[in-house]
């Protein structure tokens, strides 16, 4: 007999003797003869047992690798936990009596406010265009600050460059040096203060306060990630920071202690982006592997798993999702097994989605939250009605626009592109 002729099962070799096989059959617990049973008999009830176990066993090992594991965090995380679940349920209170008192309107009201809003974001035009001067490479990343006076940029060639968000003019550069490549950035909407932080190519996180045009970073946490942080978001209470990295994790920080307070592993691949809720509560992020993952921040379990996305944003009940394919995928964070409507909003990938949130003192609060822009690698920053879903208008100029923003009195749109430029569009 040649050797690939004996039975092999699991990469053990199935005894040949009958005393053998015997044997393997009582240390399996089962009759080592049955009534009738010839030697050929019993070797395949030991091939069958075997197998069977051998199944049981791949189940159970699959069901152990399916399952969630959590990273253990210090024991000052139980009370930042507690801080986040009473500071978001108070949000979550203001925010639905909002809701309640926008529901008393009379429909024809609203209706005239949504159209109103909708023929207000028809009017937006190209202001004016800027290539810094310095940089190099795309722009990958563009916002405006609390208050509106600032955009801040950032670019794969490693620099930041804060500009005037009237005329785009250039109030502080910072060539790279804090930051090898490809800069991601966000400003703390919720301080008086112009806060912003920034992660890089080399996983440092920097924290940088605008106070005058020569910068420095107030805080800088090196090698916060073992490789490049793809994103850097304040938390509502802006003494916590969550950063996302391709590393396959995402990190919860304490900015003011310059601590970690936890790593969220469970993504198989690059951690391409996140985001978080306006009440505090959630957190989503995206995975380059094909898996998304929306997480309780409250009491840091995963709540759903969606399909990959490239970029998403929360207001109010929703959750938008942008992808690869060009589709936004609309979601009910109250149904959350399938999406409310998707949206072919695209011809090419997806690179940034916001939801017009609104800033300041304001008569009209039941604009907050009814206007999305998102960018893409087509070029176009286009502008939708939310609920309806209607494109109001789209806005050409980019080669490949990989970044937008829009600020907080609705009157303005910041975008950047590949071909390296900074356009502002107004009404």
């Amino acid at each position: 007999m040649d050797f690939k002729d004996i039975p092999v099962i699991n990469d053990n070799i199935v005894p040949e003797s009958d005393e053998e096989i015997r044997q393997q059959l009582k240390n399996l617990g089962q009759p080592m003869v049955l009534p009738g049973e010839d030697d050929e008999a019993r070797k395949q009830r030991l091939i069958t047992l075997t197998t069977d176990q051998d199944m049981m066993e791949g189940e159970e090992d699959e069901e152990e690798d399916n399952e969630e594991f959590y990273t253990p965090g210090p024991s000052e995380l139980y009370d930042v936990r507690l801080k986040i679940l009473k500071s978001s349920l108070i949000k979550a209170s203001t925010r639905l009596d909002l809701e309640k008192e926008m529901n008393s309107f009379d429909y024809t009201y609203y209706l005239k406010q949504r159209r109103n809003l909708n023929l207000k974001a028809s009017k937006f035009e190209l202001f004016g265009s800027q290539m810094i001067k310095g940089n190099t490479r795309a722009i990958s990343t563009v916002r405006f600050s609390p208050n509106d006076e600032f955009i801040a940029s950032g670019s794969w060639d490693g620099s930041i460059c804060i500009m005037n968000s009237k005329d785009l003019s250039t109030f502080s550069f910072i060539p790279n040096g804090y930051h090898s490549e490809k800069v991601t950035l966000d400003w703390d909407m919720n301080s008086n203060k112009n806060v912003f932080a920034s992660g890089g190519n080399e996983g440092n996180l920097n924290i940088w306060e605008v106070s005058e045009s020569q910068l420095k970073p107030s805080v800088s946490i090196k090698q916060a990630h073992d490789q490049r942080i793809t994103k850097s978001i304040f938390h509502p209470i802006n003494d916590y920071l969550v950063t996302s990295s391709s590393d396959k994790t995402w990190k919860l920080w304490d900015i003011n202690n310059e601590k970690e307070l936890m790593v969220q592993e469970g993504h198989t691949s690059e951690v391409i982006s996140c985001s978080i809720h306006q009440d505090g509560s959630l957190l989503f992020s995206a995975g380059k592997e094909g898996r998304s993952f929306c997480w309780d921040l409250r009491s840091g379990r995963s709540v759903f798993t969606l399909r990959s996305c490239w970029r998403a944003d929360f207001c109010n009940n929703h959750l938008v999702t942008g992808d690869a394919n060009g589709v936004l995928q609309v979601m009910d964070l109250r149904k959350n097994d399938q999406a409310l409507q998707d949206i072919p909003a695209h011809t090419k990938p997806i690179s940034d989605v916001h939801f017009y949130h609104q800033r300041g003192e304001s008569n009209d609060k039941e604009a907050n939250g009814k206007l999305l822009i998102s960018s893409s690698f087509d070029g176009n920053v286009n502008i939708w009605s939310v609920d309806n879903w209607i494109k109001v208008k789209s806005l050409k100029g980019h080669d490949r626009s990989m970044s937008c923003d829009i600020n907080g009195a609705g009157d303005s749109i910041v975008s950047s592109g590949w071909d390296r430029t900074v356009k502002l569009w107004n009404i």
